[in-house]
Parts: C-alpha cells; structure tokens; sequence
C-alpha cells in the first residue's frame, strides 16, 4: 500500500505541473494585455512598457513560469494584477463558497440518485423505473446554465419564492437561513447531472447484482427483500458508487464556473471568469491549480477508499 500510495502521489505532482504549465501556455497565447486593461486605452507605449516590467511581463514566457513555479511550491501564488492582493488568501475564501455549493449539490444529487436508482431496478418497467429513465436523460441532456436560467427565471423572477442571486441578501443578516435561501437554486442546478449519473448507475448495478446467484440464494433462505436488497444486493454496488463518487465531486468543482457565474455565486469559478476577462494570469493560474489539485486529491482519496469498500483491493495493492 505504501509503494502504492508514493506511486499515485508522484503522478499527482506530474499531473498538476502539466496541468499549470498549459494554463499558464495558453493565458499567455491568448489575446489580451494585463498592462492595457490596468492603464486602459489612453495609455502610452512607455507606460504600458513600465507596468510590464514591473509585473515581470516582459521576461521570456519560461523564465516567467519558472519563477511562478517555484514561488507556488513554497505556498506563494502571487499577487493578482486587478486586485492588488495576494491570490492565496483570496483562493482560500473563495473556495469555501464552492464547497458549500458543491456540499449542498452533493447531499442532493447522492442520496436522491440512489434511492431512485435502487427503486427503478427493484421494480423495472414499472412508473418510477420510467421515471428513472426520464430523470436520467433530461439531467445529463440540459446544460446547466440553461437549467439555472429557467431557475431564476421561474422560482425567483415570477414567483418570488427565492433569491436568484448572490450568497447572501445584502441586508440580510448573513446567518444559515439567508444561505440556505440562496444555496437552494444553484444547487439544485449543479446537482442535476451527478444525479442523473448517480440514478443510471445505480439502476444498472442493482439489476445486474440482484440476478446475481448468492441474492436468489438469500431469497430462499427466507430472508427478507429489505435485508436482500440492502445487506446483499447494494453493498456489492458501492465499488462502482465510489467511483462515479469521485469523478462527480471533482465535476461538482470544476462545473460550479458555470453556476456560479449564472447565479453570481461568489466562489472560485466566478472569480476565475472575472479574471479571465481582465488577464488576470496569477488568479487564473492559481484558481486553475487549487481545482486541478483538489481533483487529485480527490481521485486518490476514491482509490484508498476501494480499499474498504471492496477487501480485494487490498491484496493487490
């Protein structure tokens, strides 16, 4: 376990190198001046040649990377151009509003998808399986800010019934309840996919596992259907459950750009946008990095937990 563990680690750093230096390729590439959107139209070439070389702009493009990567790997991401503060501290907050907005779309999307799944492949054919179906198709098939739009439109535009905007109300006191009003829509938003692929997935185990031999077995030796399926059917469907786990949080990070963004929801996603639109490369840079970090982490996490889930794993690692 332990070689195995050092093994994914070291691929874990691979990757968030590779994954830093084609940001860092690509926001360079891009059309655009940090220096012209700071000084704006009217500057003149010297001063868009100073602020460049204050910003360290005018450097080669791997001198500038090497220079970044190593104040990145002592926990230093710079300063960003637009804000004049440092992009740690402010990654840090913002990424506690996306938590709270994929923690929320989680709760929904896994126990929901589950229990629909596990109903859908307990009766098959029947009207909660078509329900499944549909619940499934119409959640992977509608594109999330769409889904959000509609949202706003319809719970909070015509029927007033909840905030279409922002984490809190601006004269609201800040407490749990004004979040929960305004975490109810983007969550549901963000939730519609992993639900869907929770529900689909679950289903299809469930069907498989339960013509399994040992679940007929356990029917004839009189145990009852809730301990057949729950005991013996659904605890041979968490491998797969832990890995879609693992895939659909780290969606859940890196998809809230788009509902955070339709929602104005102040998390890391639509920081990264307002930075894009300004060239703001050490926010982008170091947003890009916490979400390609906090998938990896993630995915090794989903891996060790195989280990418990399934005894099996265990001998071979």
């Amino acid at each position: 376990m332990r070689r195995y563990l050092t093994h994914r680690l070291l691929s874990a750093l691979f990757v968030l190198v590779g994954v830093s230096f084609v940001v860092f390729l690509a926001l360079h590439l891009a059309p655009g001046d940090p220096a012209q959107v700071l000084l704006g139209p009217m500057a003149t070439p010297g001063e868009l040649a100073n602020l460049r070389s204050q910003l360290g702009l005018d450097r080669p493009m791997i001198v500038q990377y090497g220079r970044w990567a190593a104040r990145a790997a002592h926990g230093d991401l710079g300063r960003s151009i637009m804000l004049r503060r440092p992009v740690l501290p402010e990654l840090t907050r913002r990424f506690q509003a996306t938590l709270i907005l994929a923690a929320g779309a989680l709760l929904l999307a896994f126990p929901a998808g589950i229990l629909l799944g596990v109903l859908a492949a307990t009766r098959p054919g029947s009207p909660i399986d078509r329900l499944a179906q549909v619940v499934a198709m119409v959640g992977i098939s509608m594109p999330a800010f769409w889904v959000g739009l509609l949202l706003i439109i319809g719970f909070s535009v015509r029927l007033g019934w909840l905030p279409g905007t922002g984490m809190y109300a601006p004269a609201g006191d800040g407490g749990a309840r004004d979040l929960l009003a305004h975490l109810i829509l983007p969550a549901v938003t963000l939730s519609l996919v992993p639900l869907a692929i929770v529900s689909r997935l679950t289903r299809t185990s469930m069907l498989d596992v339960i013509a399994q031999d040992y679940v007929r077995t356990a029917r004839a030796k009189g145990a009852s259907e809730p301990r057949v399926i729950g005991w013996h059917a659904f605890r041979n469907t968490l491998v797969a459950l832990v890995t879609v786990l693992g895939l659909q949080v780290g969606y859940l990070l890196a998809g809230a750009v788009y509902v955070e963004t339709v929602f104005a929801w102040p998390g890391v996603g639509f920081m990264m946008v307002n930075a894009i639109l300004t060239r703001d490369f050490p926010l982008v840079q170091g947003g890009v990095l916490l979400i390609a970090a906090s998938y990896v982490a993630i995915n090794l996490a989903t891996d060790l937990l195989y280990a418990v889930v399934d005894p099996r794993v265990r001998h071979v690692h």
